[in-house]
């Protein structure tokens, strides 16, 4: 008697030939279910091998042809939110950090021309430069907005680099506070700019990417400017 497989074996010809194997004796209805049970074996099998066969092998991923949208890694995946590479990365061109002012503050004095708080540092990681915008108040005169442009020293634009790596991605924050100026930090590399917020508003959500310690980098960036 010749030996039948219990599998389906993929061929290279277009079709697959079955033979049902038969005993002496066999009564005819249990060898008509077990020509249903053979042939729809059969055709899992043939699905299976076609599958099989058309299906593409995945190499390793290219970014070739992908928009520009799609060739930024924001850093998130399954395995959870951005670290401190994907939010400060080494090919960072420019950083920039922003205050929207507001919040617990005084009003404006008359002739005011700028929010207390408000303020915009712009740091080119290459050049080593810095360029801000900031609301000054000076005792009781209108506020201001004060610009200006400033070369780092290496140490200067270390703790820059130490703000940025302080920086820490959170997710599914719940609780909110209240009267905070809105804090925003931009990073640009040759892929794109991220924009991510302070974590004090994450429970609003709104499919945005927030942050912990914008405060510290807002506050280093200050003092760069100020001491100019």
């Amino acid at each position: 008697m010749r030996a039948h497989s219990r599998f389906p074996v993929c061929h290279s010809s277009s079709s697959t030939r079955w033979t049902l194997p038969t005993r002496a004796g066999s009564p005819p209805l249990a060898l008509a279910w077990l020509s249903r049970i053979f042939t729809v074996a059969a055709v899992a099998g043939i699905g299976a091998c076609s599958t099989a066969a058309t299906a593409p092998i995945e190499g390793p991923r290219s970014d070739a042809g992908a928009s520009s949208d799609a060739g930024l890694d924001t850093g998130l995946n399954d395995a959870g939110p951005p670290g401190p590479a994907a939010l400060w990365p080494v090919d960072a061109e420019e950083v920039v950090a922003t205050s929207e002012g507001g919040g617990f503050a005084p009003p404006p004095p008359p002739g005011s021309t700028c929010i207390l708080g408000v303020a915009r540092y712009a740091v080119a990681v290459s050049a080593k430069t810095l360029h801000f915008e900031r609301c000054m108040a000076t005792g009781a005169a209108p506020f201001q907005l004060v610009k200006g442009d400033r070369t780092l020293s290496p140490a200067e634009f270390a703790t820059v680099d130490t703000a940025m790596r302080g920086l820490t991605s959170v997710v599914d924050k719940t609780a909110c506070g209240t009267d905070k100026p809105r804090y925003t930090v931009s990073v640009k590399t040759p892929r794109g700019a991220m924009t991510y917020e302070d974590a004090f508003y994450a429970c609003q959500g709104g499919g945005k990417l927030y942050v912990e310690n914008i405060d510290e980098l807002l506050d280093v960036l200050a003092k760069l400017a100020a001491a100019q």
